[in-house]
C-alpha cells in the first residue's frame, strides 16, 4: 500500500525537486497540492468502480427533496423498495414530464429521481424524488465518494491513497512529475501530461465497457414489466 510520505520522497528523488529529508518545505507543499489536483481530475474522468460505495438514503413521508450523505460526490443508483432500481432522469426530463400537482398526488409510488443541486450550507448533494414518498424509510444507494484533500499533516498519519489503486497512483505520480517539469521550464511537460491522461482514458474505457458488467440474457418478462412500474415503500 502506497503511503504519502514515501510517495513525496520518491517524487522528490526522481525529479530532483527539493530536499528528501524535509517534509515541510515549499516543494513538499507543491507536490501535495499537485497530488490533490490530479487525484481529483482522475476521479472525475469516469465512474471508476473503485470509487463506489454504498450508503443510506433517508426518505421522509411527503418530502420529495432529499439531502444525501455529504461523503457522496455522485449518485450512481438507488435501490427501489420492491427490487430493481429507481430510474435516474435529468432535470430537463423532470420539467418536461412531471408537474407538482401530479407528483403531490402520486403518494407512496417512487419511480424516478434527479440531481437537485447541493445544500448551500454543507455542500451535501441533493436529489428530487418522483413520486412523493408515502412513508419514512431508508433506501440503499450507491455512489462515488468525495475525496478528502491531503495536507502536510497527512504525512505524519501516515496517510494512504485508498480507494485509489496503486496502478492509478502510478499515473498520478507521472502527472505530478510532468507538473514538476513545467515548474522547471521543460518544453515537453504538456506532452508528458497528455500521454498519461491518454493512458487513463484507455484504462477507464476498458473498465466501463467490461462485458461482465452487462447482462447478455434478457430478464424474464415478469421482471422487465415489474421494473417499468413505480414501486411502493411498504
Amino acid at each position: 500500500m502506497l503511503l504519502l510520505d514515501d510517495f513525496v520522497v520518491d517524487l522528490k528523488r526522481v525529479n530532483q525537486f527539493g530536499d528528501e529529508s524535509i517534509t515541510s518545505d515549499a516543494p513538499t507543499l507543491d507536490i501535495i497540492r499537485w497530488i490533490n489536483k490530479y487525484m481529483k481530475a482522475v476521479a472525475l474522468m469516469f465512474n471508476w468502480s473503485w470509487l463506489f460505495q454504498s450508503f443510506d438514503v433517508s426518505v421522509i413521508a411527503g418530502t420529495q427533496e432529499i439531502t444525501i450523505n455529504s461523503a457522496i460526490k455522485k449518485i450512481i443508483a438507488i435501490k427501489a423498495p420492491d427490487g430493481g432500481r429507481l430510474r435516474k432522469i435529468s432535470m430537463k426530463e423532470a420539467l418536461d414530464y412531471h408537474t407538482p400537482v401530479e407528483d403531490a398526488s402520486d403518494n407512496n409510488n417512487l419511480g424516478w429521481f434527479c440531481d437537485f443541486g447541493v445544500d448551500r450550507t454543507t455542500g451535501a448533494h441533493k436529489i428530487q424524488m418522483w413520486g412523493k414518498p408515502g412513508v419514512t424509510a431508508t433506501l440503499t444507494a450507491y455512489g462515488t465518494s468525495v475525496l478528502t484533500p491531503l495536507t502536510v499533516a497527512s504525512i505524519a498519519t501516515p496517510a494512504n491513497f485508498l480507494p485509489f489503486p496503486d496502478e492509478i497512483m502510478d499515473c498520478v505520480s507521472d502527472l505530478v512529475s510532468a507538473r514538476i517539469s513545467k515548474f522547471k521550464g521543460s518544453p515537453t511537460w504538456a506532452n508528458e501530461e497528455k500521454f498519461v491522461f491518454d493512458t487513463l482514458r484507455i484504462r477507464g474505457g476498458e473498465e466501463q465497457s467490461d462485458p461482465s458488467d452487462n447482462s447478455t440474457t434478457p430478464l424474464p418478462e415478469y421482471y422487465r414489466l415489474k421494473n417499468l412500474t413505480r414501486t411502493k415503500i411498504r
